[in-house]
């Protein structure tokens, strides 16, 4: 045991170990490799737990129609109980990738009843939508009972018309988008087909509706009084409330003009007409707006 001391005590090649520092490196290693090792596994652990949550998911594609058989886009595809969905394509057509086991999924639509459908073994599943039935959110009161929000407001569509329209007043109205896609008055009262037949297009009047709306905005832009609130800069105590405001340069307003082909394909002579107006309501500088980027060059090019 002495000459065992002996040997681990020596100075070997100008390094002396000491039996005891020879242990606690010992023991360090061993430390340093459990740690290490746990770290690993721990690692390992949530690597599996990722790999295994993906393939714990399953693709389910498939078409959602209207009662008619017709597609309906932008219907909302999701499984119950999740957060996360999709919508339909222009041809009723989804894709979605649920967590396995998943029961349920659910498909809504604006006027339509929500579908809940049994996934089971299926990764095709079609829908056959179903049409609301009439609801309290459908009627509105009036004076003498009630009546279905698209009765009334295809009363008042045609209202607008006979009233304004021999006075040569041109009105138009914005519908929302689906009313295009849907034959349903989308519980808000609006029918594509109610509309058509009472208002007139303004883009056979594009010189008229962009001079009176700059002419609109010129007044408002320079003037030195005003209906808008304006915190501590009420005129007197009259009704309707005055403000005073400064007067801006009218240089500060720059329509944007159309060079659109939708609703209809813009030409030279709508371009020009658009930009007369804006020089005719006093304005000096105009910005042309076309989604695909391409403009109709005659209309830019110097009249010969």
């Amino acid at each position: 045991m002495k000459k065992i001391n002996k040997i681990l005590n020596r100075d070997l090649y100008g390094f002396r170990f000491d039996l005891k520092l020879k242990f606690t490196a010992l023991f360090l290693m061993v430390s340093i490799f459990e740690v290490s090792a746990g770290n690993y596994a721990e690692l390992s652990k949530v690597t599996l737990k990722y790999e295994k949550n993906n393939q714990e998911e399953i693709e389910i594609t498939g078409t959602v129609l209207d009662e008619n058989n017709q597609p309906l886009p932008a219907a909302t595809v999701m499984a119950k109980g999740d957060k996360s969905g999709t919508l339909t394509d222009l041809d009723g057509k989804f894709k979605i990738r649920v967590p396995k086991g998943t029961k349920i999924l659910v498909i809504s639509y604006i006027g339509y009843e929500n579908s809940e459908i049994l996934i089971g073994d299926k990764t095709i599943i079609n829908v056959k939508m179903v049409s609301t039935t009439k609801s309290l959110d459908e009627v509105v009161v009036v004076g003498y009972g009630t009546q279905k929000k698209s009765d009334v407001m295809r009363s008042f569509f045609g209202y607008l018309h006979e009233t304004l329209s021999p006075k040569g007043i041109v009105i138009s109205a914005d519908l929302f988008g689906m009313t295009t896609t849907n034959f349903d008055d989308l519980n808000i009262g609006q029918v594509l087909e109610d509309a058509l037949p009472n208002f007139g297009d303004p883009n056979q009047h594009v010189y008229e509706v962009v001079k009176y709306s700059m002419d609109r905005a010129v007044e408002r832009t320079i003037a030195t009084t005003t209906k808008v609130f304006i915190p501590n800069a009420r005129i007197g105590t009259s009704t309707p409330a005055m403000y005073e405001k400064p007067a801006f340069d009218r240089r500060k307003l720059r329509p944007w003009l159309q060079d659109n082909n939708y609703p209809v394909p813009y030409t030279a002579q709508m371009v020009r007409d658009q930009i007369k107006a804006a020089y005719d309501a006093g304005l000096d500088s105009w910005l042309l707006w076309n989604a695909g980027n391409r403009y109709t060059r005659a209309a830019l090019e110097p009249a010969l």
